[in-house]
């Protein structure tokens, strides 16, 4: 029988085509590559279960998918570094199921964003900088950069407190809840100050549910946490009206939802921002955070492992620090609030945070006004610090000014956070 050799050829990228149709790349699935190249059955059973932790599949549908093949890629484990997956699916309908249900995690304002700035992800990453997307943003060497600030292709510059504003700011002199203060004329800066009467600084965000009871204390009854969020900031309706949120999380796989959160809430008319990034001493610096691969318990996510239960199947990422004193020098006093309230719970880093603001006399109550703080002493010897609260206290006391107030309280609860979606 003849053969077409130039047909053959011909139909070698239709039939690539074919085959790869059926797969999918996946990110930031949690990776062991301490002993050599992961297991194939290991990398397969992460998937299905970061099928359901971060697309919100049911276990059932995630255990009934076929796959032909699970790997990472590409090429030899790297330790500390998480390789992707790459599943090819039995069947296209189950692909085309995990393809949609990752679409319908973002709202269609997200979705155009991020095709404006994966093109610049590219670009960076081509000129050997360090690129990557959370959500609606572009990090670029630790600098966040939102698609509303590429102005004729070109990355515009801006602060943190003008991105936060953009996105969270709505005049009210406008009246109008799509128009950004940034073009809302010579008023906007005012109505914002008015808007942030008062402040609610989280360190250490986890899954978002402090700042849900600040906003919605009905969802949370009996958290210790509220009765100060009342006697602070005042009652629930003063606080939606007055109240904002900043909430730094370093563990990246909180963030889809941190974000859904913020996006949920500003339509509401809740003033909340989240960053990705680890609270510090330092600005802009790449640090390590170890975080549990199991989801359910991932609670202890930092830059030390000492809280982590399953180290030998524990994740690593590379995330950006904030210096926190700058944060609050750069983006918060210049809101002038009546009353700012911050809650720390950043496993450890407290060791190095808490001294810096010391040194730079932002424990001040005309400052910060409030601070709840968790002292984790596991984390003590490793960061060689003796700090304890009554330690802080005496120092706090030595400065020049009235001492922030330490809340005497330690709220954990409702950790799983609750059923209600923060979009009903």
């Amino acid at each position: 029988m003849p053969v077409c050799l130039t047909s053959s050829r011909d139909d070698v990228p239709y039939l690539q085509s074919q085959s790869m149709r059926n797969n999918l790349v996946f990110t930031e699935v949690p990776e062991d590559n301490t002993s050599g190249s992961e297991a194939a059955e290991a990398t397969e059973r992460k998937l299905r279960q970061h099928l359901q932790d971060a697309f919100k599949i049911a276990r059932e549908m995630a255990e009934s998918i076929w796959f032909e093949r699970v790997h990472r890629s590409p090429g030899a484990p790297v330790t500390g570094k998480i390789r992707n997956i790459v599943a090819k699916f039995t069947f296209f309908k189950d692909r085309e199921m995990v393809r949609k249900s990752w679409k319908q995690l973002f709202p269609p304002d997200v979705i155009q964003k991020r095709r404006v700035l994966v093109p610049k992800m590219k670009e960076a990453r081509r000129q050997g900088k360090r690129a990557y997307l959370a959500y609606d943003t572009l990090y670029v060497d630790g600098t966040a950069v939102r698609a509303d600030y590429i102005k004729n292709g070109t990355i515009e510059q801006v602060s943190l407190l003008k991105q936060s504003q953009d996105q969270q700011g709505k005049s009210n002199v406008a009246d109008n809840l799509d128009t950004p203060v940034s073009n809302a004329g010579g008023q906007a800066k005012g109505a914002l100050v008015e808007e942030c009467r008062y402040v609610y600084l989280d360190l250490g965000s986890n899954k978002g549910v402090q700042v849900r009871k600040l906003f919605e204390p009905a969802l949370y009854p009996g958290a210790t946490i509220i009765p100060y969020f009342d006697k602070i900031f005042g009652n629930v309706d003063n606080r939606r009206k007055y109240a904002c949120a900043f909430g730094f999380e370093a563990n990246p796989r909180h963030f889809s939802r941190l974000k859904y959160i913020e996006n949920a809430y500003r339509r509401k008319g809740f003033r909340v921002t989240f960053y990705n990034n680890a609270v510090s001493n330092e600005q802009d610096k790449n640090v390590t955070i170890y975080s549990e691969t199991n989801f359910d318990i991932d609670w202890g996510a930092g830059i030390l492992d000492a809280a982590i239960v399953d180290k030998i199947n524990m994740t690593r990422y590379e995330v950006p620090t904030v210096d926190i004193v700058k944060f609050i020098n750069k983006e918060i006093q210049p809101l002038n609030p009546k009353a700012v309230l911050v809650k720390m719970d950043i496993e450890g880093s407290e060791y190095t945070v808490l001294p810096h603001m010391l040194e730079n006399n932002v424990l001040c109550k005309n400052v910060l006004t409030s601070m709840v703080v968790e002292m984790h002493e596991w984390a003590k010897e490793q960061m060689k610090s003796e700090l304890d609260l009554n330690i802080l206290r005496q120092r706090m006391s030595t400065q020049n000014c009235a001492p922030t107030e330490i809340v005497p309280v330690d709220d954990e609860s409702y950790n799983n956070d609750v059923e209600v979606d923060p979009g009903a």
